[in-house]
């Protein structure tokens, strides 16, 4: 298995445990990173198979997924720097359409190593 690969299997792994606690708990602002690309990796896991994704599915997805608009954003845009996702984006902030360029387990567990938790 291919190191980022790992990496990103653990982060999402930690990311599991942390999801019992709420997030915003002082205690686990160290691991802020880890929780945020674990909730992409989460998003990622749920709309990969699902091709092009408009607006509003990606919105229900991201809610579910438990990642703020914000930090999605952040996090999509690194990931379309990267050659994982198309986006075609409405606006500056706004995303009309979504889609995972990899369909599989390795392109969602290579996200996590990439977008910043790694550092």
């Amino acid at each position: 298995m291919k190191p980022e690969i790992q990496l990103g299997a653990w982060i999402i792994a930690i990311h599991k445990a942390f999801s019992s606690w709420p997030s915003d708990h002082p205690a686990l602002d160290p691991y802020e990173s880890i929780i945020n690309t674990g909730c992409a990796g989460d998003l990622f896991s749920a709309t990969r198979a699902m091709g092009v994704v408009d607006k509003d599915k990606f919105e229900a997805h991201r809610k579910l997924a438990k990642l703020k608009p914000s930090i999605a954003k952040h996090l999509l845009r690194e990931a379309e720097t990267l050659g994982l996702v198309d986006i075609r984006w409405s606006s500056p902030n706004g995303i009309e359409t979504f889609k995972f360029n990899e369909n599989s387990k390795t392109g969602v567990l290579a996200l996590p190593s990439h977008c910043g938790a790694a550092d």
